[in-house]
């Protein structure tokens, strides 16, 4: 008999015995091929979870719902008892609560992510993710849980007003993701877009903030596929060269213009999404050759500067610095509707830079060739 001198190992031990881990067993990979969980029916909620879990594939056409959900903090777990193995599955209390909720007298066949995916195996979670998309297209039925429902909670049938507030708080979070389902054809569901769209939709898994999307976005290259195995750099780099590649136009031009003037701000919004810093280089062993890592960007004259008025802190401060600038707008300005414009254009915009505060003020006014704006605080630029 081994003894240790920790409680938490001991708690530990003790909680491997009482529920033997589940071990699964490799899918198909010759076809595209599923793990399907069939929740098993119960006369009422309080009897305990029961599921099995069995192999498929899309050729015999499964029959089976995706559940859609928050997988929730991974501190916080319950086990699940995967029926004829004897053997248990550790879950979230979010996924298990709608389990419970889910559950009808008859069995019911769900395709659920954290379950029917080991989370364990690298090669088949990115194998899996990059089916995402058809496996939720060829469901009968996608399910999404938002919550236990509210306790003691009566709702009038001439209380509109509590009806409606209830329906925009549950609603509003899945009517995001439901006008790209219905415009799933369109621009908007191109992956600059379901990016910038829902850039604070949250992930445990950092890498999904991209990969998750890939299947939904009509615009990826097949060279763009999910790869657990990869830096946030890579990915970085991979998502901006899948953006800066060449497109072609309707009349058989290349659109390369409007791609490369943009890219300085998607490469902003790209890593913002994938980690507060990207790690300065490629993870392969050639850690210094940039080239392969290189983007092209444009720029674009807009108009030529003819003036520059007084520091934003003199013209706050001082009342003839205020003047002077305002002065200024009919010495390079004839017309007087333009003229007229500038003045209400200063005038509502002067609150603005008199209420920044300094740490907003020193971004327009670095002008350092070592150091960049960037998610609204000072970098180094390397």
């Amino acid at each position: 008999m081994t003894t240790s001198n920790q409680p938490g190992e001991a708690l530990l031990e003790a909680f491997n015995r009482l529920y033997p881990e589940f071990k699964y067993k490799p899918l198909d990979t010759s076809v595209d091929s599923i793990r399907l969980l069939i929740l098993h029916g119960a006369p009422s909620q309080d009897s305990a979870l029961s599921c099995s879990l069995y192999h498929t594939n899309f050729a015999e056409s499964p029959h089976y719902e995706a559940l859609s959900y928050e997988w929730g903090s991974p501190a916080s777990t319950k086990p699940l008892q995967i029926k004829g193995a004897r053997l248990w599955l550790l879950i979230g209390e979010n996924l298990h609560e709608a389990l419970v909720h889910l559950r009808v007298m008859e069995d019911r066949t769900l395709w659920i992510d954290a379950i029917c995916i080991n989370q364990d195996d690298l090669a088949e979670k990115q194998y899996q993710v990059g089916l995402m998309d058809f496996i939720y297209h060829r469901a009968e039925r996608v399910l999404v849980w938002l919550g236990r429902p509210m306790p003691d909670l009566i709702i009038e049938d001439n209380d509109e007003r509590l009806r409606h507030r209830l329906f925009s708080y549950k609603g509003g979070k899945i009517r995001k993701l439901d006008e790209k389902r219905n415009g799933r054809h369109g621009p908007s569901n191109r992956l600059e877009q379901l990016l910038a769209d829902l850039q604070h939709a949250q992930c445990r898994e950092t890498k999904d903030k991209i990969y998750g999307f890939l299947g939904l976005a009509h615009d990826c290259p097949p060279e763009l596929r999910p790869d657990y195995s990869k830096s946030l750099f890579d990915i970085y780099a991979e998502v901006l060269n899948a953006f800066s590649r060449p497109r072609t136009l309707p009349d058989g031009r290349k659109n390369t213009v409007d791609r490369m003037m943009r890219v300085v701000g998607y490469s902003q919004l790209v890593q913002r999404l994938l980690s507060p810093e990207i790690p300065h280089g490629p993870s392969s062993a050639r850690s210094t050759d940039y080239q392969s890592h290189s983007i092209r960007a444009r720029g674009a004259i807009m108009h030529r500067i003819i003036h520059l008025g007084p520091p934003r802190d003199r013209i706050v401060a001082s009342s003839a610095a205020n003047k002077q600038w305002r002065d200024s707008f009919a010495t390079y300005f004839s017309l007087p509707q333009v003229v007229q414009s500038l003045r209400e254009s200063n005038e509502a915009y002067f609150p603005v830079i008199e209420g920044m505060r300094y740490e907003a003020r020193r971004k327009y006014r670095a002008l350092s060739p070592h150091q960049m704006y960037s998610r609204g605080t000072l970098a180094a630029c390397y």
